[in-house]
Parts: C-alpha cells; structure tokens; sequence
C-alpha cells in the first residue's frame, strides 16, 4: 500500500482481502482480520463500512502530510456515498 492510498472494505470482504490493503488500524499493530475473524466465531455481523489511507509518517504533529491532505476531498466524498447509501433506505 501506498502513501496516501485510500482503500474502503466491509466486513464481509475480509476473507478475500487483499495484500496491499490495510491489515492494521492500530499503534498496537490490532490486526483488522483477527477482529473480524472473531466477529464471525461470535455471530456478529453488522454491517460496517471501513475507510482508510495509509499516512507517511506516524508521530505527534499538527499538520497532514501533503499526500494525506491532498486525498481528503476524496475520502470525504467517499464517506457521503456511504451515508447517502442509508438515507435512502
């Protein structure tokens, strides 16, 4: 996965994933497959939308990197047709 790439996946695609995207939400390395895996063994299946970008750096900061900041019209854009999807239901 690339800098700044944006990837979106439900919890239903976690069986198909593939390598380059995001494996990993956390500091704390709290790998997304294992959640979902134990989601599945618990019967639990809401229907959960996940929106990512890889950052640059990972540090204290006030400041997006410029090829974090540049993906934000896209990442907002994304987020309301995901919200758009609900209102019409």
């Amino acid at each position: 996965q690339e800098v700044g790439e944006v990837v979106k996946f439900k919890l239903t695609d976690n069986d198909n994933m593939p390598g380059k995207t995001v494996k990993s939400f956390s500091l704390h390395d709290l790998h997304l497959d294992e959640i979902f895996n134990l989601m599945k063994s618990l019967k639990i299946y809401p229907d959960i939308t996940i929106i990512g970008i890889k950052p640059k750096i990972i540090e204290y900061g006030d400041k997006l990197s410029p090829e974090i900041e540049c993906r934000i019209p896209e990442i907002i854009l994304m987020i309301k047709k995901e919200i758009n999807k609900y209102k019409s239901e």
